[in-house]
């Protein structure tokens, strides 16, 4: 879709808007800036769209016992039967963080626990076959940060944690790759109780898959409407604009 766009808008734009000098003396200034923000505009647009076909088409790997899963094998989502958390030896981890994402004045609190996944008869003569994460965040104010350090939230969280029915899960999906699965990673190798060569992580879901796959759908139709078409309109007219103005400026010329 971004690379249908790109030739359209490049088209409408027009030969007569002149950027300046080309990048590197080879690539044209305005077709650098449409390669550039036209995927990074769909792929914010359409993130829930990639989530939705990913709970369509995602691997699924059903295994009858956790022992089955191999070393180097990381589905996107994982079904078994026999598996067993141990939860008095979960690795617990707090921090806060400030970014982009995180608006003026306030701050990311993180509680993150990871809990080691074995086969049920197992569990405590074995090694980790998985790990499950469990992530916990909150955008706090900065001044009320000052006054606990964030305990209440830590606390609560940790609270849920332990009265969470952790054989709710119906399947386990595979934590995404992001700054919090680096994280996880060094929690799982600096484990020292169940040495494992293990890196799997995952997320446990208790929600169907085609619930998730319909939710993302109708969340992108969404922002299609509230985002995407009033986006559309918006960026015809200022090509419309641009167009005609140059056209005008070339035949008083």
């Amino acid at each position: 879709m971004s690379f249908i766009l790109v030739a359209l808008f490049n088209k409408w734009v027009g030969q007569g808007i002149d950027f300046g000098r080309d990048l590197w003396g080879q690539i044209p200034k305005k077709k650098f800036i449409l390669f550039l923000l036209l995927p990074l505009f769909t792929a914010i647009l359409f993130q829930p769209v990639w989530k939705s076909l990913r709970y369509n088409f995602g691997t699924v790997l059903q295994l009858r016992n956790m022992k089955d899963l191999k070393e180097n094998v990381n589905p996107s989502f994982l079904e078994v039967d026999n598996w067993y958390v141990d939860r008095m030896r979960v690795i617990p981890y707090n921090y806060m963080d400030e970014g982009l994402n995180v608006p003026p004045g306030k701050v990311r609190l993180n509680v993150l626990f990871l809990a080691p996944i074995f086969q049920y008869e197992e569990a405590y003569r074995s090694f980790a076959r998985a790990w499950l994460a469990f992530d916990y965040t909150k955008v706090i104010d900065k001044a009320d940060l000052n006054e606990n350090n964030g305990q209440d939230f830590i606390n609560s969280s940790m609270i849920h944690f332990k009265r969470m029915d952790l054989r709710q899960f119906q399947y386990f999906e595979s934590f995404p790759r992001d700054d919090k699965y680096k994280v996880f990673t060094d929690l799982q190798q600096l484990h020292d109780f169940y040495k494992s060569g293990y890196g799997n992580i995952y997320l446990g879901q208790d929600i169907d898959r085609d619930e998730l796959s319909a939710y993302y759908a109708k969340y992108a139709l969404f922002l299609f409407a509230i985002v995407g078409i009033p986006g559309l309109l918006l960026l015809s007219l200022v090509l419309y604009l641009t167009k005609k103005y140059w056209y005008n400026a070339e035949t008083d010329y």
